[in-house]
């Protein structure tokens, strides 16, 4: 889910997945749960400013909020 981009002017242009054979019911069950879950959590019907932290060089705004302790 996460690519790093050394350089701004890089495209992705092929892509090749993975995919496991399964039970197409049990599949669709877990992406109807997975998707009631987003809406229960988080509210989509608002206008969103996107993330509005700025990673710091040689690290991750995310994974700093998370150790301090103020993620969610």
């Amino acid at each position: 889910r996460h690519v790093d981009m050394p350089v701004a002017d890089e495209w992705f242009i092929a892509a090749w997945l993975g995919l496991a054979p399964g039970d197409a019911h049990e599949s669709a069950q877990k992406i109807k749960a997975l998707l009631a879950r987003r809406l229960s959590s988080q509210p989509l019907n608002l206008p969103s400013a996107g993330s509005t932290f700025r990673n710091p060089a040689g690290d991750y705004a995310a994974r700093l909020i998370e150790a301090s302790g103020f993620k969610g």
